[in-house]
């Protein structure tokens, strides 16, 4: 199952061979260098939690982003493909409940990504394991017409046609991230949870500021569902929905132990809410909030 942008990605618009690769936000510090830096002074470091199946932690220091995601493929097993990557070196500390957000943190919301579950899975839960990511460079190029001195009519021509192909592209883009929004809003009224879960988590990237979709995020904190509830207040968060911080508070005392890990992993900066998390009755989401403050401490004291 692929998604991207945390919706069900249109495999029609990978274009071989080249697979070239969504959006959460998390604990992150990041900084992209184009100094000198010799090859020692290099270092990448993924932990994952053996107390926990829900944390990670990613420490990247002057490394080139090419061997910070071979490193994260070597150590999760998971295949990361690429064809273009930004120059300079990485700096980052990310935590995060998944893999998928541990990527969105490391790449600093940069690029686009398409991700492959395994069929029938709800994508946002802890439990479940990537398959295959896919990194789209796109973001990373400027986009500049080719100039010809030597005739400059033809080279204002081709800019004209150049710019008109991208308002075309443009539209197209626009079309279709309206047919997604009505598909994801679709989904969320199914009777399966599951899908309910995948629609709640396709509207994360959908429109700023759209009702409908704040409506929907607003009624399925609240589904039968603890699946849903969980990707319900990761969206709601993530979009920083209005009320976003008394929707937390009410997570963070849900019966469902997988609604209360998205609380902390949406909560940002929110130091209360992580400290509050810290006295939780399960161990997963006492360990998430200890190292998303930790990193927090980090991050003032540089």
């Amino acid at each position: 199952m692929l998604f991207k942008n945390n919706q069900p990605a249109l495999l029609t618009k990978i274009s071989p061979p080249t697979k070239t690769l969504v959006k959460l936000g998390l604990a992150c510090v990041l900084y992209i260098t184009s100094s000198v830096v010799f090859a020692s002074d290099a270092s990448v470091n993924l932990t994952i939690s053996t107390e926990t199946t829900t944390a990670l932690q990613l420490e990247a220091r002057q490394a080139p982003l090419a061997q910070v995601l071979d490193k994260i493929t070597k150590t999760t097993g998971v295949p990361i493909h690429y064809s273009v990557l930004p120059e300079g070196r990485v700096t980052a500390t990310c935590v995060g409940a998944t893999l998928r957000h541990i990527l969105e943190c490391v790449l600093n919301h940069k690029a686009d990504l398409i991700f492959r579950y395994p069929h029938n899975t709800v994508w946002h839960t802890p439990k479940n394991t990537l398959e295959e990511v896919w990194v789209l460079g796109a973001k990373f190029e400027a986009i500049s017409p080719s100039v010809s001195s030597a005739d400059c009519e033809t080279t204002v021509l081709n800019q004209q046609d150049q710019l008109q192909a991208l308002r075309k592209q443009q539209n197209h883009v626009e079309a279709e991230e309206a047919a997604q929004t009505t598909a994801m809003l679709k989904m969320t009224q199914s009777k399966d949870p599951a899908e309910r879960a995948q629609g709640i988590g396709g509207l994360l990237a959908e429109k700023p500021g759209d009702p409908a979709i704040r409506a929907t995020l607003e009624a399925a904190l609240s589904d039968s569902n603890p699946d849903v509830r969980a990707q319900a207040i990761s969206s709601f968060a993530h979009r920083n929905e209005e009320g976003t911080e008394a929707a937390l508070q009410t997570a963070m005392h849900d019966d469902a132990v997988e609604v209360r890990i998205m609380a902390v992993d949406s909560a940002g900066n929110n130091t209360a809410l992580l400290q509050q998390a810290l006295h939780d009755k399960d161990e997963n989401v006492r360990s998430l909030a200890a190292l998303k403050l930790e990193t927090l401490s980090t991050e003032k004291a540089q």
